[in-house]
């Protein structure tokens, strides 16, 4: 995830945040499926928050599956498990949003939990260095029912 660049006005920020919080918020209510508008919706996410790459899970069971993953270089779905072998997986587990500076730094990793690790076979699969991330649990009233994860 690239570095925000500092707001030149703090009030013309805001407006344009809201904006695509609002864009955001019309697309989800007016579509028909998630499928109609995932890659407008993807692209939104990622403008709002400055991030580069986003993954959408889904869960199933003891596990999370991806949904939605831009980048294109891994074809079948991410499958992970609900604990901290993983960013997600632990998010997933604690229902609680994490904001890592450096997922490759175990110090931050252990901070957090002692067991939580960054699985970094996908970088290695499809070539690209993650940094930062926010994970955010996707929660239906208090149930736990997904994971943004945003890098």
């Amino acid at each position: 995830m690239s570095t925000p660049a500092p707001a030149a006005g703090g009030a013309s920020t805001s407006k344009a945040q809201a904006g695509l919080l609002n864009k955001i918020y019309g697309l989800i209510q007016n579509a028909a499926s998630l499928a109609e508008v995932q890659f407008d919706l993807e692209q939104l996410i990622l403008d709002l928050v400055r991030g580069e790459r986003l993954t959408l899970y889904r869960r199933e069971g003891q596990e999370i599956v991806s949904l939605l993953q831009t980048g294109g270089e891994i074809d079948e779905p991410i499958r992970v498990p609900i604990g901290p072998s993983s960013v997600a997986g632990y998010v997933a587990m604690t229902n609680t949003p994490l904001m890592l500076d450096d997922v490759y730094n175990p110090d931050e990793l252990t901070a957090i939990h002692p067991k939580l690790s960054f699985d970094y076979s996908y970088d290695q699969a499809s070539g690209y260095t993650t940094e930062a991330m926010i994970a955010v649990p996707i929660l239906h009233k208090t149930a736990g029912i997904g994971v943004i994860q945003i890098i």
